[in-house]
């Protein structure tokens, strides 16, 4: 059985990612610090982290950044 997300924002905070993914909270961080999931930084360096919406459907879609 296949799942359709559909995706209707430009960013999407760590906790959504977490939600919408499956994945762990340590292991979605650890794909935006290695660079294997797209991020931006939102405000000064402490700012929170933000994924856009392709860097999500790539993520959800078993594609990664080569």
């Amino acid at each position: 059985m296949s799942t359709t997300v559909t995706l209707d924002r430009l960013t999407y905070p760590v906790t959504e990612v977490i939600r919408i993914s499956g994945l762990s909270r340590s292991e979605v961080y650890r794909r935006v610090k290695t660079g294997d999931l797209d991020s931006i930084r939102v405000g000064a360096k402490s700012g929170k982290i933000a994924v856009p919406a392709a860097a999500l459907a790539k993520l959800l879609n078993g594609t990664t950044n080569d």
